[in-house]
């Protein structure tokens, strides 16, 4: 009981039920027919604004936002017109649309997941629909896209009862990374630094793979530079090491990024007694098709110590058998070591 009112708890139940699905209720009956009590009374205990559609500051814009039930006396009174439409309209919350993960370019058309959010009134379902076009088709999933780049993708966010929200939110697709790396070398003291003249690809350098019919263009270029980049001539009176930088390649189009890795020109002692104890060996490194090893060719190194060999298979193989003196050791790991004794040799 509220005042001078009762309300039988199958109308509080059935009134309850209709709040809660978010529905706009109109009461309707002559003036002075105790409308107004009869809301309050019902409503009794909740938070609710109260407007008069007849007072002259009377406005449905910027309303404060603390109220859970707006209630308008004299609806009558309320202009005809896009107002009263609006008020018959609840509004979603919460709308929210974005990517979900990385897309990255691969030479093929490729939908972006996405976390969409938004809340509606009761049990009202909101479903979203896409378009690449603020004013074209929208469907219920996301426009695809191939190339490198950001795209700004529409949507609209639709309920039962509910006024439609739309917005936009960012699609990217980075670049593929295409890396050139320069491959190590070795070479004794007092001898010539190896050629990079004329490189050749997968002996002196290599390209990772690039999708479809692209290939870089320029003309590689191998330099033995200093830590600051200058090109320089290799020490070769002296044990040490040498940058072997890559340089030339450029990307064939905005899908992708080239990114440079150096190698290393190792310069080993060499004692002129050869098998000494001072002395080097030389292991010859034989690899077959289908990937690489690093270093490569004729490696010298100092009698005890180890040296360590990276086993690097092309996409689509793996390493198949490692012998070392012509003796199998199995498909070793992508790094294995030796210790050298003279004339030793490694495929």
């Amino acid at each position: 009981m509220a005042g001078s009112i009762i309300i039988k708890p199958a109308v509080q139940q059935r009134f309850d039920s209709f709040i809660q699905r978010g529905r706009v209720l109109f009461v309707s009956a002559p003036c002075g027919f105790g409308k107004s009590t009869l809301a309050d009374a019902l409503l009794e205990g909740r938070s609710v604004l109260r407007l008069s559609a007849g007072a002259p500051d009377f406005s449905l814009d910027a309303l404060p936002e603390a109220w859970d039930i707006l209630l308008i006396d004299d609806f009558q009174q309320l202009p005809e017109g896009s107002k009263e439409q609006t008020l018959c309209q609840l509004k979603l919350s919460g709308v929210s649309v974005k990517q979900d993960g990385t897309l990255i370019y691969n030479g093929e058309e490729q939908t972006a997941a996405v976390i969409k959010a938004a809340t509606a009134y009761g049990e009202n379902e909101v479903k979203f629909t896409f378009s690449a076009e603020e004013n074209g088709n929208y469907a219920a999933t996301v426009p695809a896209f191939t190339n490198a780049g950001s795209y700004t993708v529409y949507y609209k966010a639709e309920a039962n009862n509910h006024e439609t929200a739309s917005g936009s939110f960012t699609v990217t697709i980075e670049k593929a990374i295409v890396t050139v790396i320069a491959l190590d070398k070795t070479a004794y003291v007092r001898r010539k630094a190896p050629d990079l003249s004329n490189p050749v690809k997968d002996k002196d350098y290599t390209v990772s793979d690039l999708f479809g019919d692209d290939q870089l263009t320029g003309t590689i270029k191998l330099a033995y530079v200093d830590e600051d980049r200058n090109e320089i001539a290799p020490n070769m009176s002296q044990p040490g090491k040498t940058i072997i930088r890559a340089s030339g390649l450029t990307a064939p189009n905005e899908n992708y990024a080239v990114v440079f890795v150096d190698g290393t020109l190792t310069i080993l002692p060499r004692s002129s007694s050869g098998g000494s104890n001072q002395g080097d060996y030389v292991i010859k490194v034989i690899t077959g098709e289908g990937g690489s090893l690093s270093p490569s060719g004729d490696v010298g190194v100092r009698k005890g110590e180890d040296l360590t060999f990276t086993i690097t298979p092309d996409a689509g193989y793996a390493v198949a058998d490692v012998k070392i003196d012509g003796k199998s050791i199995g498909a070793t790991r992508t790094k294995t070591s030796m210790r050298p004794t003279p004339s030793r040799s490694a495929s």
